[in-house]
């Protein structure tokens, strides 16, 4: 190619490209970044945590359902030293329970004692020895022990203890039955009881 002299070349206003002569190639928009993960795996992680924390009421719940008194059916005060009754009438194949609520206070230790007898329709059907020191069961010859809202203290022999205690559950009597509780309870010396009733719950 000849160039006359003082002008300039051919496509002297085209940008120079490698390779060549022509307009240079279009620019590719770069890729979008690529989101963090930090912020998924919070989301799972508070996901979780709300997932334990309702899974752990729930188990509260029941854990509260199961080990406390039902609904009382009927219930009366005693006195350390004098007969107490409580008598209720037979639903259906309903078992219930019979739970000891109190708080008393002792200078000389913690002891519950006594027979606590079962009627049916006016005629004796059985017979449990109360024998509670605050462990173990309560009832003579049983090997559980069940409390609720239980509180207790013992420095010296010397203290409190306050809450309720499952004694025992009844059998199913038949329907209609008239069902009495009774019995006495005594307490070792030096204990005093500024609340003991006896429950029947279902």
């Amino acid at each position: 190619m000849v160039v006359s002299p003082g002008q300039p070349p051919p496509n002297f206003n085209q940008q120079f490209t490698p390779g060549g002569y022509g307009a240079p190639p279009p620019m590719q928009a770069a890729p979008p970044p690529k989101k963090g993960g930090a912020g998924k795996w919070i989301a799972m992680g508070c996901g979780c945590v709300l997932v334990i924390a309702i899974a752990a009421t729930i188990a509260i719940i029941m854990l509260v359902k199961s080990v406390g008194p039902g609904e009382e059916v009927t219930s009366t005060d005693a006195v350390l030293g004098q007969q107490f009754q409580a008598t209720y009438t037979q639903s259906g194949s309903q078992q219930y329970e019979v739970w000891l609520d109190l708080d008393v206070a002792y200078t000389s230790g913690y002891q519950l004692a006594g027979p606590i007898n079962i009627s049916v329709n006016n005629q004796h059907v059985g017979q449990y020895q109360l024998a509670e020191t605050g462990s173990g069961s309560p009832i003579q010859g049983r090997n559980t022990r069940v409390t609720y809202t239980w509180v207790s203290t013992n420095i010296g022999g010397a203290g409190g203890t306050s809450g309720k205690l499952k004694l025992f559950t009844l059998p199913a009597y038949e329907s209609g039955a008239t069902v009495t509780v009774w019995g006495t309870i005594t307490g070792n010396p030096g204990l005093n009881a500024s609340r003991l009733r006896v429950l029947v719950t279902d």
